[in-house]
């Protein structure tokens, strides 16, 4: 689906950072994989237990936003998910469009928009 949208006329655009400028990878490993993994080790309780508690744990708070707050799972798990986050960071990796399309963000100083591109990270 192709949308057309007049770009000069647009003067902020809000975009979720996983799956839309950030390759999913990173966080299906994380939160599936690792957070469980360490977890499971911190409570001396089996993979399989680990994995259905946070599963549990993540279907309790889906749709709100304790859901994608970092320190409600740092308080809720006992993790250091920040640390985590950071330990984990080389594994994070933009999408393959996502430098053109905020290339593309930029604006034009041949359209008489000069100001300069801000981008507004919210972590931590």
């Amino acid at each position: 689906m192709h949308i057309d949208i007049d770009w000069q006329n647009v003067d902020t655009v809000l975009l979720d950072m996983d799956g839309t400028l950030l390759d999913l990878a990173f966080d299906n490993y994380f939160w599936q994989k690792l957070v469980p993994e360490t977890y499971g080790a911190q409570q001396g309780i089996s993979p399989q237990d680990a994995q259905e508690y946070i599963r549990q744990q993540y279907h309790a708070v889906q749709h709100t936003l304790n859901w994608y707050c970092l320190d409600y799972w740092s308080e809720r798990l006992g993790l250091d998910i920040c640390a985590m986050t950071t330990a984990q960071g080389p594994r994070a990796v933009l999408r393959d469009d996502t430098v053109p399309f905020l290339n593309a963000l930029k604006p034009a100083e041949n359209v008489g928009f000069c100001s300069p591109m801000r981008i507004h990270i919210t972590w931590r």
